[in-house]
């Protein structure tokens, strides 16, 4: 039982790293692309990003 438990756990943990390293990874391209929308809001209207988020 002990043996099982510590795979269990050390699954867990893999899994919560991999689901980590994904919101961060999602957390980037968020910003990206408010940053270009931002970008391109100056060009544009100023009140397209407003109505995004």
């Amino acid at each position: 039982m002990a043996t099982g438990y510590g795979a269990d756990r050390l699954e867990s943990a893999v899994q919560v790293q991999w689901f980590n390293k994904v919101t961060n990874l999602l957390l980037i391209a968020w910003r990206m692309l408010l940053i270009i929308l931002m970008m391109a809001d100056h060009s544009c209207s100023a009140n397209s990003v407003g109505e995004f988020v």
